[in-house]
């Protein structure tokens, strides 16, 4: 549990609004939007956003993907190797599925 203070209060209402928004968003269909910085906010919409507090809060995306599937991949043996390697490295990934989907994701980023 986290024992800081912006877990409690308008963090948590903050996180909280935005993942219940988000879900209302996939059962629908729709798209979640991209992450923007605030000059975009306040350049795409200034009435709107130019006199707002900002307040960052970091939303766990993974959980708005969907259940999984199973796949069949094929990889060279030595990526394989190295994706193993970096798991192995850096339990924060969990498995070899959750770091190619992580990696997937950050290309997927990038073309947007």
């Amino acid at each position: 549990m986290c024992q800081h203070q912006f877990c409690q209060g308008p963090y948590a209402d903050a996180r909280s609004a935005i993942c219940a928004h988000f879900e209302v968003l996939c059962d629908k269909g729709f798209d979640i939007p991209s992450p923007r910085s605030i000059e975009q906010h306040v350049a795409a919409e200034p009435d709107d956003y130019s006199n707002g507090r900002w307040l960052y809060v970091d939303v766990n995306m993974d959980q708005f993907d969907g259940r999984a599937e199973r796949i069949n991949v094929t990889l060279p043996h030595r990526l394989l190797d190295r994706i193993d390697a970096t798991v192995k490295q850096h339990p924060d990934y969990g498995s070899r599925s959750a770091f190619l989907a992580a990696a997937a994701r950050n290309e997927l980023q990038k073309s947007l």
